[in-house]
């Protein structure tokens, strides 16, 4: 499907899907839609949800369901694009949530990627709206790829992952810009793949929890609230710039479960608060050859019964020390500039 007669051509919704891609198992091949403005209004007898479904807090296992349960109230009818099975390529489209003005769900997608269905999206542009709460891609164990796209004013999460081990996930040359979450990945022994991709003013940058596995490499998470966040998660973070964010670069905290974050070959400077926050008792992060400079407190701040390896960082000019380890909390370090 596309526009023969070049121009803006929109596709507007009401009361359903706005487009439903449902190909029977039996069948193989792939939907392709390009060069669409693709938008909602929304349901008709819905009615609003303001600021009581914002979930800015996230810092604890409930605090995680409360956000996971509403995700999973998500009403499908709602969506603008809904893979309910099968698979679909995306290209060059633009998906807006300006034109809602009534839901009757919690959290409303522009595309929801439904049980082992797939989605391919490549070059396209996500808008959020401003006064509901809306998630750009809801993938709720499919399978997804996004390459250089951008996300913006999503007051849920630009993409929300709930994946099973099997499924794939790959985010690759992708802006995500003011929204409250950018990327939220939450299911144990899931798998994602964060590439080359730039994350600025969002409330948090990338948000791992409840035992997933987050690959984030070669990203840039600056002017943040806070870069990357995870509970009792398994991110491996390398080669990225965390820098100028207002609070934390990081924040690493185990809740309940076991957290060993990786954390090596990145650049860390210029936060408002820490470089990197650990805290929690099952907290066994490790910290291997970054560059930690320039944070208005201690580079890397350990709290409340971590005991994290520190090895081989250049720690230097952060406003208060190099290292800062809390009562309770203890740690490995060795070969460090500080």
């Amino acid at each position: 499907l596309e526009p023969v007669l070049g121009g803006e051509v929109y596709i507007v919704g009401e009361d359903g899907p706005t487009i439903l891609i449902n190909i029977e198992n039996n069948q193989t091949g792939i939907i392709n839609i390009q060069k669409f403005n693709i938008t909602s209004k929304g349901i008709a007898e819905g009615f609003e949800y303001m600021d009581s479904h914002n979930f800015k807090n996230l810092d604890s296992a409930k605090d995680i369901s409360n956000y996971i349960i509403a995700a999973k109230k998500h009403s499908i009818e709602e969506c603008l694009i809904f893979v309910q099975s099968g698979s679909l390529s995306l290209y060059k489209c633009e998906l807006t949530t300006n034109l809602l003005f009534k839901i009757s769900s919690p959290m409303i997608s522009c595309i929801y990627v439904n049980n082992d269905s797939q989605c391919i999206i490549n070059e396209c542009r996500f808008k959020g709206s401003e006064s509901l709460m809306t998630n750009g891609v809801t993938v709720q164990e499919g399978n997804i790829s996004i390459k250089m796209c951008n996300f913006d004013n999503f007051r849920g999460s630009g993409v929300l992952l709930n994946l099973s081990p099997k499924n794939i996930c790959s985010i690759y040359k992708t802006n995500f810009k003011n929204n409250n979450i950018a990327i939220s990945v939450n299911r144990e022994n899931s798998k994602s793949k964060i590439t080359d991709s730039s994350f600025e003013e969002n409330n948090i940058g990338i948000f791992a929890s409840l035992g997933s596995e987050v690959f984030i490499n070669k990203c840039k998470l600056s002017l943040n609230k806070t870069g990357i966040k995870a509970i009792a998660a398994d991110p491996i973070i390398s080669f990225s710039e965390i820098s100028h964010n207002t609070s934390n670069g990081f924040e690493i905290f185990s809740d309940e479960m076991y957290t060993h974050a990786q954390i090596f070959d990145n650049e860390i400077f210029g936060n408002h608060k820490y470089g990197i926050k650990l805290k929690g008792i099952k907290n066994c992060s490790e910290i291997k050859n970054n560059k930690i400079y320039l944070n208005q407190d201690a580079g890397v701040y350990v709290c409340k019964h971590s005991y994290v390896s520190i090895v081989n960082n250049e720690i230097s000019k952060n406003i208060a020390q190099g290292i800062c380890f809390k009562e309770t909390a203890g740690g490995f370090v060795e070969k460090n500039q500080i």
